[in-house]
Order: structure tokens, then C-alpha cells, then sequence
């Protein structure tokens, strides 16, 4: 066993002999009266994130009102401002996938299709030399990076690729 590992299970040892219930995200904290207050509660049928608390319901000064609610979607300008980046970004990537399907001939190397640019992907020709997945950065990093790293690659459409990839799994 790992030292770190056999350190930390010891200490975990010492604590519960020691009288510290845990659950599952840590220990569990108590309220000055002695009542053990969850990471996570249900009040009027929400659960509510109470991690941070430092009394229970009963003895908070501000009640049921301190806690955060969990899940709870963005409000009002938050909302669209966040809606506006992620669609910015979407665009974006689009943009300069265009871009580069463009300067490397906008068609498949290996049968010619070319009617959709969305079906058209990026095949590393060898894996040792990849610093990153094109389609999984989201062609959002530096434009000079992003070619550097697409000129390691053929223009395929997406059955092409499958293809590519299935004959390099086999071998």
C-alpha cells in the first residue's frame, strides 16, 4: 500500500475511535447543541447545500434561510450573459473549423465528400506526435497553435475517419 494511502486510512482509524462520524463527502459537523447537521438537506421539498452551516435549523439565527440551494439555474442578466458566451463560443468554433477545413482543400483526402463541413474531421496521421484533440479543445486555443497542430493531420469525413480508426485499432 502506498504510504500517503496507509497515512490517511491510519488518521481516518484515530478519528472514528476517537468519536467523528463521517458521511460520505467528509466529516460530519455538529451544531453547538449537539445535533449533527448533513452536507445536504431537504426543507419545503428542495434540497439545500449545507456544508458551510454552523448551527442547525433550530438554533440558526436566520432559520431555514442560510442555506444554498442546489441546482438552482442562473437569474436575469447572469442567465443571458452566460447565454451570450456560450453561443460566442459556438461560433467561434465554427468559424475556425470553417477556416481550417478551407486551407486544408474543404473535402475528405481519402473519397472527396464535401458537401457538409460539419461531417468533415480531423485524423492524426500518428499518435505519438499529438499534443491535443482538435475536436475536444473546441478549436478554441491560439489560431498559430491550432494549426501547428492540425497540420499533423488528414482531412477526413467522419465514415473515413471511423474507418481510419477501426484499421489502426486492428493493428
Amino acid at each position: 500500500m502506498n504510504p500517503e494511502v496507509a497515512q490517511a486510512v491510519e488518521r481516518h482509524v484515530e478519528a472514528v475511535e476517537a468519536g467523528v462520524r463521517f458521511s460520505a463527502s467528509g466529516p460530519l459537523r455538529r451544531c453547538p447543541c449537539g445535533v449533527v447537521i448533513a452536507n445536504r438537506t431537504v426543507v419545503a421539498g428542495k434540497v439545500i447545500n449545507t456544508q458551510r452551516r454552523k448551527f442547525c435549523f433550530t438554533c440558526s439565527p436566520f432559520g431555514n434561510g442560510n442555506g444554498q440551494k442546489v441546482g438552482r439555474p442562473a437569474r436575469g442578466r447572469k442567465r443571458i450573459a452566460k447565454a451570450v458566451k456560450q453561443e460566442d463560443q459556438r461560433r467561434l468554433r465554427r468559424e475556425r473549423k470553417r477556416r481550417l477545413i478551407e486551407m486544408f482543400g474543404g473535402k475528405c483526402s481519402k473519397c472527396g465528400y464535401s458537401k457538409c463541413f460539419r461531417a468533415l474531421e480531423f485524423h492524426h496521421r500518428d499518435r505519438k506526435g499529438k499534443e491535443f484533440n482538435l475536436s475536444v479543445l473546441g478549436y478554441t486555443c491560439r489560431w498559430a497553435r491550432l494549426v501547428k497542430e492540425a497540420a499533423k493531420c488528414d482531412l477526413t469525413c467522419a465514415n473515413c475517419h471511423r474507418e481510419l480508426e477501426e484499421e489502426r485499432s486492428e493493428n
